[in-house]
């Protein structure tokens, strides 16, 4: 994955639309932060990422401002516990 974004790319490749923010709708925290982050990265690379440290902080920083949380949370999300299972099933 890409390591380095600029602004302009950022807002290009991991904006969440109406559609994804819905879905981030009753998810709080670390949920929602961590769903958004692995929803983008499918979108972009087409495959989940295999651990945290493929995610460019850039990237983490973008979605934690645009849902107004702390990016800090990202690193409790557990995408292999059964909500992030269930959450990764359930993507369009």
């Amino acid at each position: 994955m890409q390591q380095q974004w600029s602004d302009h790319e950022l807002v290009e490749h991991w904006p969440l639309n109406d559609e994804e923010q819905a879905l981030l709708f009753d998810l709080t925290g670390e949920n929602q932060l961590g769903l958004a982050v692995y929803l983008k990265f499918f979108q972009n690379e087409g495959r989940f990422p295999y651990n945290h440290a493929e995610i460019t902080q850039m990237a983490i920083d973008y979605l934690a401002a645009s849902l107004q949380l702390s990016s800090s949370l990202f690193s409790h999300y557990i995408p292999l516990s059964r909500r992030g299972k269930s959450q990764r099933s359930d993507q369009p």
